[in-house]
């Protein structure tokens, strides 16, 4: 019994998140579909972002919930 393996990805960022990688020059446009193409770019961009000193190591390190609300509180 031979069948068909679909295989879905789980989409790596927002179609506003992968426009902005393109027009940033982070990502080729024809590459915007393939989820290791956008995750290195994504990559990239943070680590550019670090290096520049926007951004703090330890930033990356917390998770998505630690902090959100400090953020809003900061604000």
């Amino acid at each position: 019994m031979g069948g068909v393996i679909v295989r879905f990805e789980r989409r790596v960022a927002s179609l506003a998140v992968i426009t902005k990688l393109v027009e940033l020059g982070y990502l080729q446009p024809g590459a915007r579909h393939r989820a290791t193409a956008v995750a290195r770019a994504i990559d990239r961009l943070r680590n550019d972002l670090v290096r520049d000193g926007v951004i703090c190591d330890s930033d990356l390190s917390r998770s998505h919930h630690e902090g959100h609300g400090d953020r809003k509180a900061q604000r």
